[in-house]
């Protein structure tokens, strides 16, 4: 007797980065909402950039991975962005840049736009 086996689609994989200036108050609170969301990541990377206070270590506390920017960021946001993006690469094996979104603040990026 044979069975039929349904196979599943694979999910969708979603990692969110979030740049970080000064958010040590705020940041546990940002990383919940992310945890609540209907798509949840599963992965939450803060960076920490230009910081003078704990963020990272309150990111950390929260659950999140903390990859923090070495000495001064120029590039601000989108230097931290690219930081970590940088680093998620080698992670994001066999994703196609035709699979791959990027949104800021929720917002598509469209592709050769700025």
């Amino acid at each position: 007797m044979t069975r039929k086996v349904r196979t599943e689609r694979r999910q969708l994989r979603v990692a969110a980065v979030v740049p970080a200036y000064n958010e040590a108050a705020a940041i546990a609170d940002t990383i919940a909402s992310l945890r609540r969301q209907t798509q949840r990541p599963e992965l939450i990377v803060v960076v920490p950039n230009n910081c003078t206070d704990h963020t990272a270590e309150a990111a950390t506390r929260a659950g999140a991975y903390v990859i923090e920017f070495p000495g001064h960021n120029p590039d601000k946001k989108a230097g931290a962005i690219n930081y970590a993006l940088d680093r998620l690469e080698p992670y994001l094996g066999g994703v196609r840049s035709s699979r791959l979104h990027l949104t800021i603040n929720g917002k598509p990026l469209n592709r050769g736009r700025h």
